[in-house]
């Protein structure tokens, strides 16, 4: 798969993730989460996530990063070689494409469907 930047880099990277690979992103989620499963008073199973912070999801982006980026081309030439910090060397909208791509491959898992957070809100709780 190849993805092309607004500034036209053309980014190569793998369209999915192996199982292994999808495994460790689901436990760095799972090491960073505190849940607490209850039920209502109905008996409807429930898991509330006592602790919450999105700042992992960054460390996941990272982590999957690493996973799917072959190499980089930029007029002709390739990079194989640290290209997350080439890649963080970008303007914004050329970075950012590369990562909502990266976003698309992921959220396949359901890392994204995990919970809604939203920035007033500390915990969700939702039935399982």
């Amino acid at each position: 798969m190849v993805v092309t930047t607004p500034s036209k880099y053309k980014v190569f990277l793998k369209d999915y993730l192996s199982f292994g690979q999808k495994r460790e992103l689901q436990k760095l989620i799972f090491s960073k989460l505190k849940i607490k499963p209850s039920a209502d008073s109905e008996g409807v199973r429930r898991t509330e996530i006592e602790e919450f912070s999105v700042d992992f999801m960054q460390d996941i982006q990272d982590k999957a990063f690493n996973m799917l980026i072959e190499k980089i081309e930029i007029e002709g030439k390739e990079y194989t070689d640290n290209l997350f910090e080439l890649v963080m060397s970008w303007n914004e909208k050329d970075g950012q494409s590369v990562f909502t791509e990266i976003d698309k491959i992921t959220a396949i898992f359901g890392a994204s469907e995990l919970t809604e957070v939203t920035a007033d809100s500390k915990k969700k709780t939702r039935a399982v």
